[in-house]
């Protein structure tokens, strides 16, 4: 019997027996695999393995919920890479820890499975977008422009956290929830998308109203130019919160290096005092399915981040 990438993932071999169905449930799914844990949990300390304490933690979790997150939703082929995970033979000559490391990355699988199962479609959709997308070799196509997906305003405090996709009609939604909410002095931000015009708008309005910019996830494709609107632009610790940049598209093409739609990006930058030079090259180095993703000291380098938490 010829059996998926998933199920030869979430234990085709439960205790060396292989599995028979061809249909199976995610909370089989859970079960095999959360047996299979304690398997090699099991063996691994036979071997003379030590319990894995704190530094195996949660190992491969972010791929694990991308890649669970996309079969939900139909991506199968998009999660390819990022659902494979070789199983270690368990046998006397084995190394403990490797063993010990593989019962780790399965417990993390478990967690994000019953993580995942527990959210809305449409937060399932928003986690795909934002956290997934461009990441563990998910391709930039796969992002979801559904309605329900597009814009979420919630606030809290003095600050209006936006997670959105990007496009033409967000500056005008933006600027409602601003001017319906006065007290608000920060904006905290995460998404994608593809209209840097409505992105600039949004940018300017922030600047406008001398509010402070909060990166709170991925920041990807047209959304770093909301964020340079920030008086302030700060962003905290965290593996997630990362800006991603490459060549601007317009109706799913590629425009040209000399389309007045980069001259208007430069000048957007300059005026709100970021290093236009250094980005537009990120951007024109960057094809659209291999998002440019610099370090912290290259953002600082070029102005974006005024203010970085170190922890």
């Amino acid at each position: 019997m010829k059996i998926s990438p998933f199920l030869a993932f979430v234990g085709l071999m439960a205790y060396g027996t292989p599995l028979a169905a061809k249909n199976i449930s995610w909370d089989e799914a859970i079960d095999l695999v959360d047996k299979k844990a304690s398997a090699y949990y099991e063996y691994a300390q036979s071997l003379g393995s030590g319990p894995p304490g704190t530094a195996l933690n949660g190992l491969d979790a972010d791929r694990h919920r991308c890649s669970i997150t996309g079969r939900m939703l139909g991506f199968k082929e998009e999660i390819r890479a990022a659902e494979m995970l070789k199983d270690p033979r368990m046998s006397p000559d084995a190394d403990p820890m490797s063993l010990m490391a593989h019962a780790a990355t399965l417990d993390a699988w478990v967690a994000s499975a019953r993580y995942v199962r527990s959210l809305s479609k449409t937060s399932r959709q928003l986690l795909w977008n934002l956290e997934c997308v461009g990441d563990f070799s998910i391709p930039l196509s796969a992002h979801i422009q559904e309605r329900g997906t597009a814009d979420v305003f919630t606030i809290r405090d003095d600050t209006l956290y936006v997670y959105a996709d990007f496009d033409d009609n967000f500056s005008q939604k933006f600027e409602i929830a601003l001017s319906e909410n006065e007290h608000i002095k920060s904006v905290a931000i995460a998404g994608m998308g593809d209209s840097v015009e409505a992105a600039m708008r949004s940018g300017r309005i922030i600047r406008e109203k001398k509010l402070k910019t909060i990166l709170i996830g991925p920041c990807i494709s047209a959304c770093p130019f909301v964020f340079a609107g920030g008086l302030e632009r700060i962003k905290f610790s965290g593996p997630k919160l990362k800006l991603g940049f490459h060549k601007i598209f317009k109706n799913r093409k590629e425009i040209p290096v000399y389309d007045r739609l980069y001259h208007q990006a430069g000048i957007y930058l300059e005026k709100m005092d970021i290093r236009a030079n250094i980005v537009i090259s990120w951007m024109l180095a960057a094809p659209k399915e291999k998002i440019r993703t610099p370090s912290d000291n290259e953002l600082i380098d070029a102005k974006i981040f005024t203010w970085l938490s170190a922890g």
